[in-house]
């Protein structure tokens, strides 16, 4: 196969792919509120799931939450003083 075509199946896989069940609470509008009663362990302590979850929110979310803005500051704040450290030296 080519790499065309293997780019092709893979964009038809993400298209057809099952919605999960904390991306159905995103676009219901209570992943969130979910997370944080039930999962809120995981949510502090585990970063692969934190960051799935953000981008849950970020994707499904039409209100302002104050977590996914913090989380996008430190993010940018992260890459900022990378940058200075190297423009530094």
């Amino acid at each position: 196969m080519s790499q065309k075509t293997l780019e092709e199946i893979e964009k038809l896989r993400l298209k057809v792919s099952p919605i999960t069940f904390l991306e159905e609470l995103a676009q219901g509008g209570y992943l969130y509120e979910y997370v944080l009663k039930f999962l809120k362990n995981d949510f502090e302590q585990n970063e692969q799931f934190r960051i799935e979850v953000l981008e849950l929110l970020y994707k499904y979310s039409s209100i302002p939450i104050l977590e996914l803005d913090v989380y996008f500051l430190e993010k940018l704040n992260d890459i900022l003083l990378v940058f200075l450290n190297k423009i530094q030296k």
